[in-house]
């Protein structure tokens, strides 16, 4: 029994070391890629800007891991007196990279802050101390088992299309390395001029480059790895547009912190904004969309105005020639103000260099979620799907509908389109909001998630799910509105999501 006691042991103590192994290199979770969105684009009369004091309020649509590292990526005018940062789950943020271009007029910020030992949903809210004109809402990003920053950031900017951060040697091998870049030496960016400009990832020595980051709109790029040498490193990535300001930040490896749970799991979102101004105008609209190739669903979901007749998301396709569906035939209100339509892409072939292409019948002030699922079905993902609509005369929360999977562990996302107010949250426990918000728009007339109700949500069994949206303005009605709700099933057939029994979260 001693012999047998002791056998279990030393297996046990090597269990153990390959977890903590393991655990020790450092991963991306999620991303949350608001970036393409800007009030001095999607406002035309007159085009706003940020102003200090305002604050720009997002999230990311999975609960945060314990432990773990959040990281966010912004860029604004040049200045001495930058954002601040404050989140629901009372984190310390600090700004651990910063880099000037004082001659193109913008700066490149990253900011982080550890989990601690409760995770959860996160609202994450910036508040801005100077007026800020080219710039955009956050991008969000969570990593498991980085820890503390290592050493001060580089920093550079250039002319060229080779987008070189500087020299930066690590304190040791293993750090996670995260590169920040936008173009700003283009001069036309209200008239398209990032239009097509996108990032390529890096190819060096000791690490695995892995793009996150990059758009449409604006010619932001982001790219993430694990750099395996104490030798000086140069963090590099190609734009196809010649111009830079680049900043990277380096993060020691960190036994501790929570993996990605089992089953189904959102691992990539990203605005792609349409409207009526000239260069975003185009009924057809390609971005780019990094998505890991251990991702096996996409999403596009696209809200708008009535009538149907006029407005609608008619296709959508990508890159890696994935076959798209409609899930459900356009919302549509009664009374013809609000639309919507979602598609769905399932068994896909995914990539961090590829582009997804939405079409529509006519361009408004539009927006299109698209999401990024690792974990889904390989055949017939989607569930179950309910809509709804309706006019709500009364002021206060609107209840939109209610869906019930047929089977347990489902990824249930919400999409809808609203008349007036703004959904800012759901009333439901764990219900993530997807949508993001700032301060300063218009309540009535489009915004930073197009004023609608964006959500997802981890269903454990097959209760019914009933999604009620929280508006910004108590005394305002949403009037008509439109709603969908899609279920999306699990690979593991309704095996519970959990981290795998080896992982140490001290």
């Amino acid at each position: 029994m001693k012999t047998f006691r002791t056998a279990l042991a030393a297996l046990c103590l090597a269990l153990l070391a390959i977890g903590q192994a393991h655990a020790a290199t450092p991963v991306l979770l999620q991303v949350k890629n608001d970036l393409d969105w800007s009030p001095y684009i999607y406002n035309t009369n007159p085009p706003h800007t940020f102003a200090s004091g305002d604050t720009l309020v997002d999230q990311l649509p999975n609960p945060v891991g314990a432990n773990n590292l959040v990281v966010e990526l912004i860029a604004v005018d040049d200045t001495t007196s930058y954002p601040t940062i404050a989140d629901s789950l009372g984190l310390t943020w600090s700004r651990v990279a910063t880099c000037k271009d004082s001659t193109n007029g913008e700066d490149m910020l990253i900011y982080a802050a550890q989990v601690g030992s409760t995770g959860g949903i996160d609202t994450v809210t910036t508040t801005l101390h100077a007026a800020t004109t080219f710039t955009t809402m956050p991008a969000l990003a969570e990593f498991a088992f980085a820890g503390s920053v290592d050493g001060t950031p580089p920093c550079a900017h250039g002319t060229t299309t080779t987008v070189a951060a500087g020299s930066f040697t690590p304190a040791q091998t293993g750090d996670l390395a995260v590169q920040f870049s936008w173009n700003d030496t283009i001069a036309s960016v209200r008239t398209g001029g990032c239009d097509g400009v996108h990032y390529t990832q890096g190819s060096q020595t000791n690490i695995t480059w892995q793009k996150f980051i990059d758009g449409h709109t604006w010619c932001y790029g982001g790219q993430w790895g694990v750099y395996n040498s104490t030798s000086a490193f140069n963090p590099t990535f190609t734009i196809s547009t010649a111009g830079f300001v680049t900043t990277a930040a380096f993060f020691a490896p960190s036994a501790s912190g929570t993996p990605q749970p089992s089953g189904i799991r959102i691992v990539a979102q990203q605005q792609q904004v349409f409207s009526t101004i000239a260069g975003f105008n185009s009924t057809t609209q390609t971005t780019y969309f990094p998505c890991p190739s251990s991702a096996n669903l996409m999403v596009a979901e696209w809200t708008g105005p009535g009538p149907g007749s006029t407005y609608d998301m008619t296709g959508v396709s990508d890159s890696n020639s994935n076959t798209w569906a409609s899930n459900h035939a356009e919302v549509v209100d009664p009374s013809n103000n609000t639309a919507l339509h979602t598609y769905s892409a399932s068994n896909a072939t995914t990539s961090t260099g590829q582009t997804v292409t939405v079409t529509l019948k006519t361009a408004s002030a539009d927006l299109v979620h698209l999401y990024c699922i690792q974990g889904a079905a390989s055949s017939s993902p989607l569930d179950v799907v309910a809509t709804a609509t309706g006019n709500q005369t009364a002021a206060g929360d609107n209840t939109l509908l209610s869906i019930s999977p047929s089977v347990s562990n489902d990824l249930v996302l919400l999409t809808g389109s609203q008349e007036f107010n703004t959904t800012i949250s759901f009333t439901g426990s764990n219900q993530s909001y997807n949508g993001c918000f700032w301060s300063n728009e218009d309540t009535n007339l489009d915004g930073c998630a197009a004023n609608n109700a964006w959500g997802s949500y981890y269903a454990p069994n097959t209760s019914a799910i009933t999604w009620t949206a929280h508006q910004q303005v108590s005394g305002t009605a949403v009037e008509n509105w439109s709603a969908e709700s899609d279920a999306y099933k699990s690979a593991s057939g309704g095996a519970v999501n959990h981290p795998p029994l080896w992982v140490i979260q001290p």
